[in-house]
């Protein structure tokens, strides 16, 4: 939760003694970390005022130019964006197109901005407006009566805002509930295009209040206690004063809507009939508990862009909780303390669990994320039981060696787990990196604090019922949705949490990398981003080449970290391959649809966020050159459908050629000799995997050797397995998943002496 002050047309004379003291009750932590101002009076004196009164606050203040234009601030709450102008004297007022067109342009949700004459908060074109400068409509020559000293406390639970507005009226402060809803966002709707001009002087207008879209942050809202154009003199604060002097008391508003303490989803498809149910709150200590904070994030359906439920939102607090409880169970109930075949034992239960219930997990899973049915039963499902029952066999077998010194002297070495442990997982394989994450830190006998991706929480929150199902002491596994910017930053900065380990973007993990360095140093294994070579050599089978390289950049719609997304042929097959790789990607395009549906076999991208990165990166092919093959647009008028899209004629300075998309775009690239290849194959800052075909087996080795990934597959893609381990070259991760090597990443080598003969 995040409280952000908004301040309008609010001059802060220093003869106000008062005010500094009543600001400071308000600004202790965990009430205001944030003012906004906005007004054309909250003058550069009043701005380094209110910086003054807090160090720990953060000042933000909107502006404009000499011409009258805004100059605009956006302040980022992930995953809301929030935009601050000054407003006066560039919209005109009540002018909502002019204002929608400014938040397009700063790219923000949520648009604060002062004397545009919008009542209070208003929601237009999908965005949130709000005008904190002119709450009363008061203005000169428009203003008639006393004017109304007021704010607003809004409350967000996913898609429903709460909001609280306070007026002062006859020296009490009233309150007033209003609560709206979010509508999913209709896809292609039409936006305006007018921008604003400035004009002289602003005129009254009236608007009627829209529905407010939700921020996953609280926005507190100050209006101005007076108007001195009205009243022609300098402000009044004893209004706000007041308002003041109550919010310095304010601790959490009360609740009037609490958390669903579970959802569930009554499934009727083609590929599934029954019902799957999810808590949906915190999993610490073995207790489902609501967050400290209160908070809660919708979860989506991406194949229609509607709102499945919320769930509750972590937060530090949250994660300081996970964190005792693993501690005391790594300190009593768990650890080396808990025997490898007693661990082995409990994983394969899990194992069998989830075998158990593969329908409902299979079906959570594509409701949250839109994999095809069938492809996550088969595929990501399936290879999570396999993950566990792979670390299971390893439980009992973390030894150490002894060391050979002299007759005098015993020397072994211990392989002891790290206590407690951080992981955060990504949300294009949900299942499967919960289970790249657990199942080896539970092996090597580590308790764990876990943060699922906010987006795709749902197979998480019920892997954890069945965590209590299979036996395991509380604490050992605590699950903690939330966002990365809170609840990620806090298990990456956590001085208890000796290990992290991430599956990610490449920026955020350079995040993880600092915060865990400023911290306490702990250990990081990162699985990072990765740009990923295909090469289609002469001698190819070509048939499978091309089966094989569909599936290694279409899978998972593209959300693959090692999927190979440039594609070089070799001369000889380039216009054979290209020919029937098109061929491919139309069929595959035309097969998308409704994940559940018989016969789909391209789902949607995760989010509206990443369906709008994709088609962003393929209009920058288009706008630099590239040639469209296939693909490049849309499929269908809901969801977050994109067709598979195929690139030619580009150039390697292209961003569709050098950066990570994660999404259903390729390119391909003809090159003429083997040397040739392997030197455009390397010229890439990412290494995680690469795919070789060629019926040449001495030529295949040769080849997976000069290549810079962390994976080679020869002949096919994306065919992990337990054993085998996984990571990255480069700027695609430190450390290995998977196989022995992951148990290594957990645990920490303690050598032993012990003196049997010597003396001094």
């Amino acid at each position: 939760m995040v409280l952000v002050l908004v301040i309008g047309d609010l001059h802060i004379p220093h003869r106000i003694h008062d005010l500094p003291l009543k600001f400071k009750k308000l600004l202790v932590p965990g009430k205001i970390q944030q003012i906004l101002c906005t007004g054309n009076v909250c003058d550069k004196e009043t701005y380094e005022y209110l910086r003054t009164i807090s160090p720990d606050v953060h000042v933000v203040k909107g502006d404009y130019d000499e011409s009258g234009f805004p100059l605009s601030v956006t302040v980022l709450h992930n995953p809301i964006k929030i935009g601050v102008i000054h407003g006066h004297q560039s919209v005109p007022n009540g002018d909502l197109d002019a204002l929608s067109a400014i938040a397009r342009q700063m790219d923000v949700d949520v648009l604060i901005s002062g004397h545009t004459h919008i009542f209070q908060a208003l929601e237009y074109e999908n965005r949130f407006f709000v005008n904190p400068g002119s709450a009363t409509g008061a203005w000169t020559g428009a203003f008639v009566g006393e004017p109304t000293p007021s704010f607003a406390l809004m409350d967000i639970q996913g898609s429903v805002v709460v909001t609280y507005v306070y007026q002062l009226i006859e020296g009490e402060v009233r309150v007033e509930k209003i609560e709206w809803r979010k509508e999913p966002e209709v896809a292609n709707a039409p936006r305006s295009t007018v921008m604003p001009q400035r004009i002289p002087s602003p005129t009254p207008a009236n608007n009627e209040n829209g529905c407010v879209q939700p921020i996953d942050i609280r926005v507190l809202t100050v209006f101005n206690a007076d108007n001195p154009r009205a009243q022609g003199s300098s402000y009044k604060l004893e209004g706000v004063l007041l308002i003041f002097e109550r919010l310095s008391t304010l601790t959490e508003h009360p609740r009037t809507n609490k958390m669903p303490g579970t959802f569930t989803y009554n499934f009727d498809t083609p590929s599934f009939k029954g019902t799957a149910t999810v808590n949906t709150g915190l999993f610490i200590g073995g207790q489902w508990v609501d967050p400290v904070e209160s908070q809660f994030i919708d979860v989506v359906n991406p194949a229609t862009g509607k709102v499945i439920t919320k769930i509750a939102g972590g937060s530090k607090a949250d994660v300081d909780k996970a964190v005792e409880a693993a501690a005391k169970a790594a300190k009593t109930t768990w650890g080396l303390k808990t025997p490898g075949r007693e661990r082995g034992r409990l994983l394969n239960k899990l194992a069998d669990l989830l075998e158990q219930n593969l329908d409902e997990f299979t079906a959570l899973e594509s409701l949250n994320t839109g994999k095809v049915y069938a492809n996550t039963k088969h595929i990501d499902m399936g290879a999570s039981v396999q993950v566990f029952r792979y670390f299971a066999g390893w439980a009992d077998k973390i030894q150490g060696r002894t060391v050979e010194t002299d007759e005098n002297k015993l020397a072994y070495t211990r392989h002891e787990p790290y206590g407690v442990v951080g992981q955060i997982i990504p949300w294009n394989f949900p299942m499967g990196m919960l289970s790249w994450k657990i199942a080896p830190a539970i092996a090597t006998g580590n308790a764990i604090v876990l943060k699922p991706s906010e987006i795709t929480p749902l197979t998480a929150l019920r892997f954890a019922d069945i965590v209590n199902e299979a036996g395991f002491p509380p604490g050992v596994i605590n699950i903690v949705n939330g966002y990365g910017p809170s609840v990620g930053q806090a298990i990456s900065e956590h001085p208890k949490i000796e290990k992290v380990a991430f599956t990610g973007s490449t920026l955020t993990g350079r995040t993880v990398l600092k915060a865990a360095a400023a911290t306490n140093l702990k250990d990081v294994t990162l699985e990072l981003g990765g740009k990923s070579p295909a090469i289609i050599f002469d001698d190819a089978n070509i048939e499978q080449a091309i089966k094989w390289a569909t599936n290694g950049i279409f899978f998972n719609m593209g959300q693959v970290c090692a999927a190979g997304s440039r594609i070089f042929v070799q001369e000889g097959v380039y216009d054979l391959f290209l020919e029937h790789f098109t061929a491919a990607a139309k069929a595959l395009g035309d097969s998308a649809g409704d994940p559940f549906a018989l016969g789909t076999q391209h789902g949607p991208q995760i989010s509206s966020t990443q369906f709008d990165r994709v088609m962003a990166y393929i209009d920058s092919g288009k706008q630099e050159g590239a040639n469209v093959q296939i693909g490049g647009v849309r499929h269908g008028d809901q969801g977050y459908f994109i067709k598979p899209t195929v690139f030619t004629n580009v150039t390697p300075e292209m961003k569709i050629v050098r950066e990570e998309i994660f999404g259903p775009v390729g390119v391909v690239i003809k090159f003429k000799t083997e040397e040739e290849v392997i030197e455009l194959a390397n010229d890439t800052i990412y290494g995680l995997a690469s795919q070789i075909f060629t019926e040449n087996t001495t030529r295949a080795i040769r080849v997976a050797h000069a290549i810079e990934s962390g994976s080679v597959y020869v002949n096919c893609s994306n065919t992990a397995e337990p054993g085998v381990p996984f990571g990255g070259y480069k700027q695609s991760g430190v450390g290995r998943e998977m196989g022995e090597y992951a148990l290594e990443t957990y645990t920490q080598v303690k050598g032993v002496h012990i003196n049997i003969g010597l003396k001094i």
